[in-house]
């Protein structure tokens, strides 16, 4: 299962994961939103550590 929009089939499997005892990591800079209205993604990145832990987001090295 793979999704790329963090407000929905994302944060969905995540919580799936979650419940089946599986951590989830999520790779930050490879997720988006497809919602007409764009949501505040650090808000999300905020809701994902807390219901997830603070270790669940992954990002990529901006510096090369």
């Amino acid at each position: 299962m793979c999704g790329t929009d963090y407000d929905a089939c994302v944060l969905a499997l995540g919580y799936q994961l979650f419940d089946r005892g599986i951590q989830p990591k999520f790779i930050w800079d490879c997720i988006g939103s497809a919602a007409s209205v764009q949501l505040e993604k650090d808000l999300f990145e905020k809701m994902y550590k807390r219901n997830f832990g603070k270790d669940c987001i992954v990002k990529g090295n901006k510096n090369g």
